[in-house]
């Protein structure tokens, strides 16, 4: 949170819902995708690559990189 909070501020007042570590989340198609939320906020997903993760991580984060880079900041 304090590594998030250097960038974005607004972070450092952010509530933390749960903890989860450890888990290799499967979908049938890896989520690389912007959800619009209708304010200030947009959420970046980039998960379900299950034990793909590592080989997958380069392409999909450079897309996650290229989405955040598109987005207009306040």
């Amino acid at each position: 949170m304090d590594r998030c909070a250097s960038i974005r501020p607004e972070l450092a007042k952010a509530r933390v819902v749960a903890h989860r570590v450890g888990t290799r989340l499967s979908r049938p198609e890896v989520r690389v995708e912007a959800e619009d939320h209708g304010t200030r906020i947009t959420v970046l997903h980039n998960y379900g690559h299950s034990g793909s993760g590592v080989t997958l991580s380069w392409g999909c984060a450079r897309e996650i990189v290229g989405m955040a880079a598109t987005m207009n900041t306040p």
